[in-house]
């Protein structure tokens, strides 16, 4: 026990500091997608945050419904590499839905605006600051030098392919690729090959798209670069487009990847999750889309974050679902066994019951006209509300409360198979208060410490005897700053040193007005 009194001592005190061309890049850009070994690091998590989850079928009568949707990537900031280049592809359940206006992430604002952060405030230049930014000494937010490619990736993995008209009713892109060299069995790189798409050789669909094939060469070695003949969708076309403009409505990736100096060495990641995301687009709902409720999912072998150590980071994936027409919803099946939610009053993105559990939950839907249909609900399953909204109106150190789930929105309310309201246990805290007083200080680093030592010594452990079950798994998660446990530890997580050694650097760099910052609030 002085050895831990000691740590605690000397943690108390410590007090660290706060830490190419475009083309040429875009030439680079293979290497990413030849078979690479995985960072040894936690996984970060790829999110869709749409504005909004609900269309009513009065709206899509009226016309296209554009939601603009942010992505956002969960994870760590202390990585062992920098950051050199990362990508995006998503897709649509239905030809009803496409992407349109994705985000110029070096776009300016009109004038330069100050915006505030839990680290404190910055001012920028630019629209939207993304994750892949510097915030300098002198609080100014600037983006890396870098290239911004939001494109149809699909026809074109490496720099993504702005898809043209040809005038005619046909239309062309141009792509670059490795492939094996017949002759010589070396591989070789091609360079901006134009590939052309006459009008006959485009397909209608009944659902309204146009779709052609080609032959595409995968970007693996793995696959020694194999030849595939594969389709590519576009939902949204106008024939009547003059040549060379390019065609709206096929948004469904974004690639980004440094230029420059610091090509080479990487970049850190500015993370803080909800505050910077990576990149927006709009999911568009079709005038006279059905009722329904139609699945966004990213497509996952296309996304990809690597390091300068030319390795990817682990991945996971969080989509959504846009809810069209609905007014109620029924739960066939819920296999998730997820009757508790943990969260961080620092999170002020809207509760998903997708962020923490991917079982695939079915229910039976009630749409405007009373027709009913099955589905997968999962991501369609939202709080209509966050964890800061619900910590902020308890007005109390900690919250713990019963919260109905709805799908989409609060105007479609959801229930179990006995029409009891479908609702979920969330426990709510502020991220290292492991006492449950509202502070993060000292005492908390105690609390994790004092069990440390106890379940080291194969002892019973709890953070405070006089917790009941639901105060005393809230105050693990809480205390577990790098895992976040769930359950208490049976996911495999433990209360470590580490834990009370980042309470105790939160605690003395807010003591001295640093604005400390958690690596995750989600």
């Amino acid at each position: 026990m002085k050895k831990i009194i000691s740590l605690l001592t000397v943690c108390s005190l410590f007090l660290p500091c706060l830490p190419v061309s475009a083309e040429e890049a875009a030439m680079e850009e293979p290497v990413m997608l030849q078979d690479v070994a995985t960072e040894d690091t936690s996984p970060y998590t790829f999110y869709m945050v749409p504005e909004r989850t609900y269309v009513s079928a009065e709206e899509v009568q009226e016309g296209d419904v554009h939601i603009r949707t942010r992505v956002y990537i969960k994870g760590s900031r202390n990585l062992p590499n920098g950051i050199t280049s990362a990508g995006i592809s998503y897709t649509q359940s239905s030809g009803y839905l496409y992407f349109d206006n994705s985000a110029n992430i070096l776009e300016t604002a009109a004038d330069p605006f100050q915006q505030s952060y839990s680290g404190g405030s910055f001012i920028s230049e630019y629209a939207m600051p993304t994750c892949f930014g510097e915030i300098t000494t002198t609080g100014v937010y600037a983006p890396y030098n870098c290239s911004s490619l939001p494109s149809s990736q699909f026809c074109d993995p490496i720099s993504g392919a702005s898809i043209r008209s040809d005038g005619n009713g046909g239309l062309y892109f141009t792509r670059s690729y490795r492939k094996i060299d017949e002759t010589t069995g070396e591989i070789i790189q091609v360079k901006n090959e134009k590939v052309e798409i006459p009008a006959e050789e485009l397909q209608t669909n009944a659902d309204g798209t146009i779709s052609f094939t080609y032959q595409y060469y995968e970007q693996s070695q793995e696959s020694n670069f194999a030849l595939r003949t594969i389709t590519c969708t576009i939902p949204n076309y106008d024939p009547t487009l003059p040549a060379d403009t390019v065609l709206n409505g096929y948004h469904n990736a974004y690639s980004w990847f440094l230029t420059g100096n610091e090509a080479q060495d990487g970049v850190s990641f500015l993370g803080y999750t909800d505050e910077f995301p990576f990149f927006s687009f709009d999911i568009v709902i079709k005038q006279n889309t059905p009722d329904d409720v139609y699945a966004i999912s990213f497509s996952e072998s296309n996304c990809r974050i690597r390091t300068s150590a030319g390795k990817y980071l682990p991945l996971q994936f969080v989509g959504t679902s846009i809810t069209v027409g609905a007014t109620s919803a029924t739960i066939t099946n819920d296999p998730s066994n997820l009757n508790t939610i943990c969260a961080f009053a620092e999170n002020d993105q809207p509760l998903t019951l997708s962020q923490f559990s991917n079982a695939t939950i079915t229910g039976r839907v009630t749409y405007n006209d009373n027709s009913m249909k099955n589905g997968n609900l999962q991501t369609a399953l939202t709080a209509g509300t966050s964890p800061a909204a619900l910590y902020t109106a308890a007005e109390s150190a900690y919250t713990i409360q019963t919260v109905p789930f709805y799908c989409g929105s609060d105007a479609v309310p959801v229930y179990h198979s006995n029409a009891a309201p479908y609702t979920k246990k969330v426990m709510v805290g502020k991220k290292g208060d492991a006492n449950l007083d509202g502070i993060v200080g000292v005492e908390d680093a105690v609390s994790v410490l004092t069990y440390y030592a106890q379940t080291s010594a194969g002892l019973p452990a709890t953070l405070n005897e006089n917790f009941n079950s639901d105060q005393e798994t809230l105050a693990f998660f809480l205390a577990d700053i790098d895992t976040c446990s769930q359950n208490q530890g049976e996911d495999g997580s433990s209360l470590s040193v580490e834990d009370a050694v980042q309470i105790l650097t939160h605690y003395a760099q807010n003591s001295a007005q640093l604005s400390p910052i958690w690596d995750t609030r989600w």
